[in-house]
């Protein structure tokens, strides 16, 4: 039954990192963790390190076949490609 209110997730298309990039930025996050007060920046585990390529937002569950179908072909059209690590940076600022 319907109740006007959709079942919805946070969503984000993103690239997994290597375990060797993580770690990098763990190590990082670690230095500059001991130069910022501790409630100033909510610091991410390694294991959930990422780089979020576009931010969707409240999604409806229901829809997200239909976004894993089309990453899936939007994928298959692109050879991979090589990333690497450069600078630092924060958001929003």
């Amino acid at each position: 039954m319907y109740n006007g209110i959709m079942d919805q997730i946070r969503t984000f298309i993103a690239i997994q990192l290597s375990m060797e990039m993580r770690l990098v930025l763990a190590g990082a996050s670690r230095e500059l963790a001991a130069q910022v007060p501790g409630a100033a920046v909510r610091w991410v585990k390694p294991e959930r390190i990422h780089l979020t390529l576009k931010f969707l937002g409240d999604t409806d569950i229901d829809k997200i076949s239909a976004i894993k179908l089309a990453m899936d072909a939007a994928a298959a059209e692109h050879q991979a490609f090589a990333l690497s690590l450069g600078e630092l940076g924060c958001f929003p600022n």
